[in-house]
This record gives C-alpha cells, structure tokens and sequence, in this order.
C-alpha cells in the first residue's frame, strides 16, 4: 500500500491459466487496484458502478469483475443467512468460455430488529463485489478468435432488497454487462524470432556477443538497485 506493507501474496501454480496483474491488484484490501466507473443504477436508495480489471485478455488469463454498490444513509442490504429477505449477490450464468470463480463480498455486520426481535446480517455504506472469471485456451478459444469480432460480453445480474429501520422495499434485479476484448497469443512474433536464430540445421545460436550483453545488463541493473 502507500506505506509500503505487503497486503496480499499470490502464487499461480499453472502457466498459462494465471491471473493478470491487474486483476491482482483489484483483490488489495485497500480497494485501489481498479476504479468502478460505469454508472449502471442511480436513484434515491442505491447507485450501482461496474468497472473490470482488464478490458483486454488473452486465453488462459483471469481476471476480475467489479460491482461497487452504495447504499443511501439508513438503508441496508442483506447478507446470505437464513432469513426472509431476498440477500445482495452477483449472479453469472454459466458461460462454455468462461470458468466462473465465486464471488467475493465483504463481512456482513449483525442488525438487531426490534419490531420483529431478529437480527440478520447487512451491509451498508459501500459494498465492492468482485466476481473472478478466466478465459479457456487457445484452443477452445479458437472460434471466437478466428470470427473476426473477437469480443466476449459477460452477463449477470444483481440481485439485492433494501430496507431503513421503518421500511421494506420489493426485491429488485438488475442486468449487468462487462465486454472483454480477447486477443491471441502472440505466437508468430515469437516464432518469427526463434526462426531468425536458427543454424541451417534448426539449432539454436545464441552467440557470444549476446551472451556478454546479457551479463553486462544484469550486472548493471544489479549495480543501479544497489545504488
């Protein structure tokens, strides 16, 4: 954070299925790493706000969807529990191209009530929802990118009830969209590259100029970070 602490560690364990780094820095605890700021809802009980850690993506990456809703003074939402009330959740519908991770939200704190003598768990104030997806491989991919309209909008739905301490409001859903942009892997660049290294043979050369080069560049970059 701006102090310097470490809030969160992350360690993928696969190659190609891993998490961008934006999407990583979404999931801080200081809620800074993404800003939500398409305006979906606004009215006089809640505002709604979608934002995505990456609108670009590459297949196997994972990435995070946001939902930041804000709650009017006085007015609370439900968290899961057993009780009547209909609890805030970001619902997906399954995708063949998209893995669905579950959702995250924040502690929920007890409400006490009196009219009714229960307590029930709410939010208020501000509540940031982030919903993790990840993109198939390439090869499941393939159709999408060989279309021409490499785009993939991902649906959902908000589902939530509001009430102040005198008042209960109806139930209420509403549709959400994030569109992903979905780009290859940039395999012929890196082909292009080997293939201007090979011998007649196929082999690898890797000389010895670039060798020394490589050398001096980490050795000076482990001098400047000494410094």
């Amino acid at each position: 954070d701006e102090r310097g602490v470490i809030e969160d560690k992350a360690c993928e364990e696969g190659y190609v299925a891993r998490r961008t780094a934006r999407s990583l820095a979404a999931r801080l605890r200081s809620g800074s790493g993404v800003a939500a700021e398409t305006l979906v809802r606004q009215d006089r009980k809640i505002a709604v706000h979608l934002g995505q850690s990456d609108d670009t993506v590459f297949p196997g990456n994972r990435l995070t969807l946001v939902v930041e809703v804000s709650l009017a003074r006085g007015l609370h939402a439900y968290g899961e529990g057993a009780h009547g009330y209909r609890p805030l959740r970001l619902v997906v519908p399954e995708d063949p191209l998209l893995l669905l991770h579950p959702p995250v939200l924040p502690a929920t704190h007890p409400f006490r009530f009196e009219p009714l003598q229960e307590t029930v768990p709410v939010y208020e104030g501000k509540v940031r929802i982030l919903q993790d997806v990840t993109l198939p491989d390439r090869k499941k991919l393939a159709p999408l990118l060989d279309s021409g309209e490499a785009r993939l909008d991902v649906a959902g739905t908000l589902e939530y009830q509001l009430c102040s301490r005198t008042t209960c409001y109806p139930p209420d859903r509403l549709p959400l969209r994030w569109t992903l942009r979905v780009r290859p892997p940039e395999l012929e660049r890196l082909r292009a590259r080997l293939a201007s290294r090979l011998d007649g043979e196929g082999r690898l050369v890797v000389s010895a100029q670039s060798t020394r080069d490589q050398a001096r560049n980490a050795a000076e970059a482990g001098e400047r970070a000494a410094e």
